[in-house]
């Protein structure tokens, strides 16, 4: 029998049909649609006695006898019963006779069993013969010798052949050998290679069927012979070795319920284990049986005894792709003309049990009702009831445990060998803690087990260390436990970002030799690290500090500068502050450094008068930043509109009278702004119609305010952060000088720490070689603190002075003339100079301040 690939069954009967030749029947797997496809007639040939189909969709069979040869013929027909053709007839011993056995190999090409060639005694022999599909190609591949190769018994029918994975040809004959048992052998598909891999002895087994090769090893069965001649079942490997007989088939009587005297070979169902068919034996004498082998065990169990209204079962079964087991009989059913049934393998699955937990079993759906069970190799903690036949208890010991089973009715039934697993107790894991924020500390998950107490490992993304960096991590936890089992998984979230500086506080000015510290405001995760940087005035890049440097806390929050020195002046430094998220760096602050004591801002009060500028004058020791500030309206709210000068304007130029910059109405611009309010002069409005400049100057420079209506008005000048080692050295203003409220005052600011030692002149007949027309006949100075306090005055000067004239660079002055001059060593702090006419008269005056060693 065989399943096609529209899934019926087709199969052969040698007899019945209208000529009583035999015939080829369809029926469903379900048992319904039967229909005979074909019945044979003596010029078809009769006697069918294989059926296959090939790879090409069509039924390929062989009859045994009859047809015009008369010794049987290769037909094929197509699955609905049309097209039937004969591809070849056999004729004779030279080209075959009573075929019985069709195999298509790998190729295509069949393969067959005939009769050939006699012997020496006229005796004909079993040959192997291969044809093509289209009935060309006939050919003897091997025509055996019957004493030393085998024969069959019912002619070329008594030859079964296989072909192996490998394209081996794998067959039997039934009887012939050295004992005439039959033999197994093998050939190579095109005839070479031939070789007896197992002579039979009565002991071993008679009359072998077909083969079946399954997980490597060959199995079969033998029709008689064994200890009881009623037949075994045998293994060998496909080299001829390892030859082992799993059972010798007998029975006893009343009742035997032994397999008996197997018709046919065997066939693996698609639960791996192998099924069989007996002609005899079972519950009543001469009616068969079905069996099961297990092919890793060699276990033997008898599945099913046939009933006399069955029939006896013959042929191999067939497996079928619904799991089925389809097979015939001969005789039995409503017309005692044989049967197709069916069968399903089924063994229950024998459940895990797991150790510590109760486990419960029954063994009757294997070994079926029966008086008294048995168990043998069960796990440690589990027996077998012998009336119930149920495995229970609490296993204690891991592992895979072949527990044989069986039972008597009183007849044996089995042994079966199961295979039952004791696996490790399933444990409960939770796991939290899987929202966590970073803080440059681990972050392990927390475990808990259920029972408490178990060993386990965590594992984050693979690795055992728990994370510290911000993600996503995949957590595992499995159980270490010997007896115990189970794993859990889950996402370890950790959230996190880089760190944040709040801008960094204005660094106050200070005077070398003093210590500073910049302070920062950070914010963020983890641990932070911490790197000062400085940029020195002028240069390119900023660079690290490191502590000795005059710095210390550079890699800290807090960066102290001790002492500040005269070449930090203008130096910048910002920070870096890291964590494992990121970088951020703050804006840089500027570091002011005065020299110890040093000349610095100046502001000239004067009533002016429009076409008669203000002019203030300047030395420096190198580039400087200055702001500029002509003012006059904005000091009304001071001074009332009506005695400020209007409108005032401002020109800065080189003492060559090259101008620098120049402004009138300075229109509140930003820039302006914030420097008047960086040096802490007062603010002016928007609005005012007064004039300011920043402007960058380097040695000598004037400023000049110009006015388009008379009245008192201030002439102003702010150093920005002078560049290192630049300070002012000279300061002078001219313009007329009058007594009292009327006196030219010039306002200074001596910055620092300690003294500082200046060389002050009012001049005003000293003027008169230089053109100045009317000059103040006669000059008087005084010097206040910023409280009015007055510190010193002076009319004349000392003849000792002339050496400090010539020393700063001013011009001389005629002896005895009554200009005014002093040396003042004043402590740091502001300071007006007035100039002021010593016998009340008026004119232009000039006050010098020249800075002294």
């Amino acid at each position: 029998m065989i399943q096609a690939t529209n899934g019926q069954i087709y199969g052969v009967r040698e007899f019945g049909g209208a000529e009583n030749c035999g015939t080829l029947i369809r029926i469903a797997p379900d048992g319904s649609g039967f229909s005979v496809v074909r019945s044979f007639t003596r010029a078809e040939g009769d006697y069918p006695v294989a059926i296959l189909q090939s790879r090409d969709g069509r039924l390929y069979g062989i009859t045994n006898a009859g047809g015009s040869g008369p010794f049987g013929a290769l037909f094929s027909l197509n699955l609905d019963g049309t097209g039937f053709s004969i591809l070849y007839r056999f004729t004779s011993a030279a080209t075959g006779w009573s075929p019985g056995t069709l195999l298509e190999g790998a190729d295509g090409v069949l393969f067959g069993s005939c009769l050939g060639e006699a012997d020496a005694t006229r005796s004909p022999l079993s040959a192997i013969f291969r044809i093509e599909r289209d009935g060309s190609g006939f050919r003897i591949l091997r025509t055996l010798a019957r004493a030393t190769e085998g024969f069959g018994v019912h002619g070329g029918a008594g030859v079964h052949l296989i072909q192996g994975g490998d394209g081996v040809l794998y067959g039997t004959a039934a009887s012939g050998g050295s004992a005439d048992a039959g033999t197994i052998f093998r050939l190579n598909p095109d005839g070479t290679g031939f070789r007896v891999l197992r002579m039979l002895s009565d002991a071993e087994g008679k009359q072998p069927n077909r083969l079946l090769l399954a997980r490597g090893r060959l199995f079969g069965t033998a029709y008689r012979g064994g200890t009881a001649e009623r037949g075994t079942l045998f293994r060998l490997e496909p080299d001829g070795s390892g030859f082992t007989v799993l059972r010798h088939l007998a029975g006893s009587f009343p009742p035997p319920t032994a397999s008996q005297l197997p018709f046919a070979g065997l066939t693996e169902g698609r639960d791996g284990f192998l099924y069989g068919v007996s002609t005899a034996g079972g519950e009543l004498r001469e009616v068969g049986t079905l069996f099961r082998l297990d092919p890793a065990t060699g276990a033997y169990l008898l599945l099913r005894t046939f009933q006399p209204g069955d029939g006896s079962p013959r042929g191999e079964l067939w497996a079928a792709d619904n799991g089925r087991l389809y097979g015939a009989t001969a005789g039995g059913g409503l017309h005692a003309q044989g049967t197709l049934f069916a069968f399903v393998p089924a063994i229950p699955s024998v459940p895990t049990a797991a150790v510590g937990v109760p486990f419960v079993f029954s063994t009757v759906p294997i070994l079926g009702a029966a008086g008294r069970y048995y168990a043998d190799g069960l796990p440690p903690g589990l027996t077998i009831d012998l009336t119930t036949g149920d495995i229970s208890g609490v296993p204690r010991t891991v592992g895979v445990f072949p527990v044989v089973l069986s039972a008597r009715l009183p007849g044996e039934i089995g042994p079966v060998t199961i295979n039952l697993e004791v696996g490790r107790a399933a444990v409960a894991i939770a796991i939290t803690g899987l929202n966590q924020v970073y803080d440059g500390k681990a972050k392990p998950v927390t475990v808990s087990t259920a029972p408490e107490g178990l060993r386990y490992v965590v594992t984050y993304d693979g690795s055992p260390t728990p994370p510290v960096l911000p993600g996503s991590y995949a957590v595992q936890v499995r159980i270490q436990e010997t007896d115990h089992v189970g794993q859990a998984v889950a996402t370890l979230t950790i959230t996190g970002a880089a760190p944040t500086i709040a801008p960094l506080p204005a660094v106050p000015a200070v005077v070398a030799g003093d210590a500073v510290s910049v302070a920062a405001s950070v914010s963020g995760p983890g641990l932070l690290s911490y790197q000062w940087q400085r940029r020195s005035a002028g240069a390119g890049a900023f660079v690290d500090l490191i502590d000795g440097e005059g710095v210390s806390g550079s890699t800290g929050a807090v960066l102290a500068i001790r002492p500040a020195t005269f070449a930090m002046n203008g130096d910048q430094f910002r920070l870096r502050v890291s964590n494992p998220l990121g970088s951020v760096l703050s804006d840089p602050v500027t570091l002011v450094v005065y020299p110890a004591a040093v000349l610095a801002n100046v502001a000239v009060r004067a009533r002016v008068r429009s076409g008669e500028p203000l002019t203030v004058g300047w030395v420096t020791s190198g580039a400087r930043t200055l702001l500029v500030r002509a003012i006059g309206p904005g000091l009304g709210s001071f001074l009332g509109a009506a005695a400020v000068a209007g409108d005032p304007s401002l020109i800065v130029q080189h003492p060559d009278g090259a101008r620098i910059a120049s402004n009138a109405d300075w229109g509140g611009a930003p820039d302006l702004v914030a420097a008047s309010a960086a040096v802490g002069a007062f603010a002016l409005a928007p609005d005012s119609a007064d004039a300011a400049l920043r402007v960058a100057v380097t040695g000598a420079a004037t400023a000049q305010m110009e006015v388009t209506s008379a009245g008192l008005g201030l002439l102003e000048l702010y150093d920005l952060q002078p560049a290192p080692g630049a300070r002012i050295v000279n300061l002078s203003a001219l313009y007329e000088a009058g007594t009292a409220e009327h006196a030219l005052v010039l306002g200074l600011t001596v910055h620092g720490s300690g003294s500082k030692r200046l060389l002050v002149r009012g001049v005003g007949p000293g003027l008169r070689p230089f053109g100045v027309a009317r000059p103040l006949p006669a000059a008087r100075l005084d010097v206040y603190t910023a409280g009015a306090l007055r510190l010193v005055g002076s009319e004349g000067w000392a003849d000792a002075l002339a050496a400090e004239f010539a020393r700063v660079g001013a011009f001389g002055l005629p002896a005895g003339s009554r200009d005014a001059a002093l040396v003042l060593t004043l402590p740091a702090g502001g300071y007006s100079i007035h100039l002021s006419g010593a016998g009340g008269e008026s004119g232009t005056g000039l006050i010098e301040v020249y800075e002294l060693p």
